[in-house]
């Protein structure tokens, strides 16, 4: 309301805003329930309407009283997801950028519908209300255009039109099922336009314990504008480049602008990997543990994304003195498994074939170099009896391990860090996002280019910047390179060069000298 343009929406804006939020779930739940009723009149209706003609037809009496359906379920879910949507948790709200034409929107908390609530003057009736909406755009990911407000007469007693809502749904939504009210909230006359998301329903059936169970599976799609012109981008505060090259060709330079102020650790890090080095806390330039220069890109996954920053350090050589080899054969012996810190090597890290464990499986198979051990009864007794072999040599042993804490590559220090920013959607082309170990919250290393609007990431992954300039590049990759498996060419094409073309503190001195030149010109 302070921030108004106009005596018009600021009086509106504060009538509406002091009891919006709880009245507006209420009205939610009032008109469910309503369409809930009116649907259920309809279908005792039909029913009993062809009850009726089958009684005719039969020339007997129907039973008409309710029957338990034992065994049928109906679920919600959201997307891929195994986890059941619920009534619980947060849902997205928000409002209109434009404190001259106010509005809020939220979403209900089965996550089926989205309410926006637009306040009206209070002479608005239904028949002046207007309300267009239009087809649905070629992008399928988007929904129709929509307008909405409402007619008045001027001053010369003719009909013109006060539109408050404008523009293009962010998302894909359920035309036939759009409706709209006129209500009162707060003591606010408003209008309430409820959209639908699309969803798909499908039913399983278990005939061993005769069970039935019906899914509804609700479209992903991350909500955090109404309208696709409202949703808000981030700040660039470095900028920095890529160039990339395989055997065949040499690409355009990939020029990429970092949200510093969104994801300021993660940024940091990304550029300590792009030029080798970093400043430690004492204010002396280190070396980088690991630089970006030199490593080849990992995989393109079809349409969705392509990934690099991989330092290939899973794999790790140790060595055991031969108390260290016995404790660890005695470990494993006793429980199965290694489950403490032995010398040098992680309780995490598994063996693999190589050095003194050797390339021979319990079958007599020569395996590869860096190989994954089965973990199956045999393999298990196999493991353990190589273990023993090792321990009885009462020397040093040298054995080649897998560190799953380095699937996602290492930081600019030699470790991994946790994820700190989920606000920003991958919502379109170019973005780029840190590879996260999900269960464990660490990154390192590996980033991901999106080569479209990605929501199954958003929430999981962090969104730390973009493509500013290249992407005839990114383009040229994917084209050559893409496989919908993820198993595409990539690991041929290498960082020749990367770094740093502007920091904040560069931006600050081209502000600097821009201000002294307005100044000048002025004068």
């Amino acid at each position: 309301a302070a921030s108004a343009g106009s005596a018009t929406a600021a009086g509106a804006a504060a009538s509406v805003a002091a009891s919006l939020v709880g009245v507006a779930v209420a009205g939610a739940g009032r008109r469910q329930v309503k369409a809930a009723r009116r649907a259920q009149r309809v279908i005792d209706t039909d029913l009993t309407r062809s009850l009726d003609a089958e009684l005719e037809a039969i020339g007997g009496e129907v039973d008409m009283r309710p029957r338990a359906n034992s065994g049928f379920e109906k679920r919600l879910f959201e997307g891929t997801s195994d986890d059941e949507i619920t009534l619980e948790g947060k849902r997205p709200t928000g409002q209109s950028a434009d404190p001259d034409n106010m509005y809020f929107w939220k979403m209900s908390q089965d996550k089926k519908t989205i309410d926006l609530i637009c306040p009206m003057p209070d002479d608005v009736t239904m028949k002046d209300v207007v309300f267009r909406l239009g087809e649905d755009p070629r992008d399928p990911r988007r929904g129709p255009k929509l307008e909405l407000g409402y007619r008045y007469k001027n001053k010369s007693d003719r009909w013109r039109e006060r539109i408050i809502v404008d523009g293009n749904i962010l998302h894909k939504i359920n035309s036939k099922e759009t409706v709209w009210t006129l209500e009162i909230m707060g003591g606010a006359n408003v209008c309430v336009l409820t959209v639908m998301r699309p969803s798909c329903m499908r039913r399983r059936e278990d005939t061993f314990m005769k069970v039935s169970v019906e899914e509804e599976r609700i479209d992903p799609q991350t909500w955090d504008a109404f309208l696709l012109e409202e949703r808000a981008r981030s700040k660039v505060t470095h900028t920095c480049y890529l160039d990339f090259a395989s055997p065949e060709k040499q690409f355009d330079r990939v020029t990429i602008g970092l949200y510093g102020k969104v994801c300021p650790m993660t940024v940091a890090n990304f550029v300590a990997l792009l030029t080798g080095e970093y400043k430690d806390e004492e204010g002396n330039v280190q070396q980088s543990a690991f630089h970006y220069k030199g490593t080849f890109l990992g995989a393109c996954v079809g349409t969705k994304l392509l990934s690099a920053g991989d330092p290939k350090m899973q794999l790790k050589v140790a060595t055991l003195s031969a108390e260290e080899m016995r404790k660890y054969a005695d470990l494993f012996k006793e429980f199965g498994v290694v489950n403490a810190n032995v010398g040098p090597v992680k309780r995490t890290w598994a063996p693999r074939y190589g050095e003194d464990f050797g390339l021979i499986d319990q079958d007599g198979d020569e395996m590869k170099y860096g190989d994954a051990i089965e973990t199956d009864a045999i393999s298990l007794k196999f493991l353990g009896q190589k273990f023993e072999e090792l321990a009885a040599r009462n020397s040093d042993v040298t054995m080649l391990f897998y560190r799953p804490e380095f699937d996602y590559g290492i930081d600019h220090k030699g470790g991994t860090f946790p994820a700190e920013n989920f606000d920003i959607p991958h919502s379109r082309r170019g973005l780029l996002s840190m590879e996260r170990g999900e269960e464990s919250n660490i990154q390192g290393s590996k980033f991901m280019v999106t080569l479209e609007e990605f929501p199954h990431m958003d929430r999981r992954f962090s969104v730390f910047g973009e493509v500013l300039d290249g992407m005839q590049t990114i383009d040229e990759l994917e084209e050559e390179h893409g496989d919908a498996t993820g198993n595409g060419t990539l690991i041929t094409v290498k960082i020749v060069d990367s770094g740093l073309l502007m920091s904040p503190k560069d931006q600050d001195d081209d502000d600097d000298a821009e201000d002294a030149k307005f100044a000048e010109v002025v004068a």
